[in-house]
């Protein structure tokens, strides 16, 4: 993690990291700074080490994020020094190459080394971007000891870049679903939309960034309304909101039919109540509001996208697989969900497959086999 900002991803691994703890391991949350709407979410059994550092560049690390964690590879070398894990995990995919490169340098024999990949790597693209990232994967990522995967989808990817990773490569489910779930959704939403009793409410959760491609749902909605009454709500934030905000008005997409209110630290009273969620991604890798969603019962709908919702909505018998980018096909989806809803206790069903006690058993399983790997040597 750079730092405790908001969003899915870093609740979850905030959510593994207790999970761990509470099966007896001494766990550790290495971060660049600690600052950050979910910085109040961290376990009380989870020590918290900044490592810091100032911005920097880093070839291969393109996100912000990525040079950023660049910079604090320094202060990642003392602690691998100074504290000796028996094992360093790198928690996402922007975190690995400052992970991989700061444990070579702390040349530590007695830490092991696992790659968590939370998102598709390349995803099928093929820009100059992409080409370095490709050409980086392959040569620093084969140093790890072991590899966490959190979908099939993923683990096909690494071990295709990396081929001598494949016997070390487990596919481990994200820790999404908990005991606290229903009752975190039982609370009264944020949204006066999923009570006044008006049109039906299509539901999208996370950042606004390209990866999530809202853009292709606010195309979506506005044939939608075409058809139907319906709104859209987006609970999320990020650097694209200007570029939406425009696109919706050229849309036509008025107060009255879409809202955009920022992230919500608490989205599940609106996955209960919503008619359906809509995951409109570019690229994924396990996505957890989507299963959070189906948790609580609510019709989903997602893009075929690089990652795991093929996986999760067992080839689209829980819910549309529509393309990446297709407005059209994604619209037809939405309807069809919000006039014919499916089997909801299925869908319940499907999302207990990903319960945290069964992903942190998993974790600890994985982390022990990196750790007996680095001993043998």
């Amino acid at each position: 993690m750079h730092g405790f900002e908001a969003g899915g991803a870093q609740r979850r691994t905030l959510t593994l990291a207790g999970a761990l703890a509470a099966r007896g391991l001494e766990v550790d949350l290495v971060v660049a700074h600690g600052q950050g709407p979910l910085r109040a979410e961290l376990p009380p059994a989870v020590r918290l080490v900044e490592v810091g550092g100032r911005p920097a560049a880093l070839p291969g690390l393109r996100s912000s994020r990525g040079t950023r964690l660049a910079a604090a590879i320094p202060g990642l070398v003392r602690y691998i020094r100074g504290t000796g894990p028996q094992v360093l995990m790198a928690a996402a995919n922007h975190a690995t190459l400052a992970a991989v490169l700061a444990h070579r340098r702390a040349d530590r024999p007695g830490t092991a080394l696992v790659i968590r990949v939370s998102n598709a790597l390349i995803g099928g693209r093929n820009r100059p971007q992409d080409r370095l990232r490709r050409w980086t994967i392959r040569r620093f990522y084969g140093r790890a000891d072991g590899v966490v995967a959190v979908s099939a989808d993923l683990a096909r990817e690494i071990t295709e870049l990396v081929p001598d990773l494949a016997p070390c490569t487990r596919v481990v489910p994200n820790p999404v679903v908990d005991e606290n779930l229903s009752s975190r959704a039982a609370r009264p939403p944020s949204h006066l939309w999923l009570t006044d009793g008006g049109a039906q409410v299509a539901l999208a959760v996370g950042r606004m960034e390209a990866q999530k491609d809202f853009a292709t749902l606010l195309r979506a909605m506005a044939l939608v309304r075409r058809s139907r009454p319906a709104r859209l709500l987006i609970l999320g934030d990020g650097s694209e909101r200007p570029m939406l905000t425009t696109l919706a008005q050229e849309l036509g997409l008025g107060p009255d039919v879409l809202a955009m209110p920022g992230f919500d630290p608490n989205p599940f009273p609106a996955m209960a109540r919503a008619a359906c969620f809509v995951l409109s991604s570019r690229w994924e890798g396990m996505p957890g509001a989507l299963i959070e969603a189906m948790a609580l019962g609510c019709p989903v709908v997602s893009t075929d996208c690089p990652g795991g919702s093929r996986e999760v909505l067992r080839d689209g018998a829980l819910g549309p697989l529509v393309p990446v980018g297709n407005a059209e096909a994604l619209a037809t989806a939405v309807i069809e969900l919000l006039e014919t809803p499916p089997d909801r206790p299925a869908l319940m069903a499907r999302a207990q497959d990903f319960t945290v006690a069964a992903s942190a058993a998993a974790y600890h399983a994985a982390l022990e086999d990196a750790w007996i790997r680095r001993r043998a040597g």
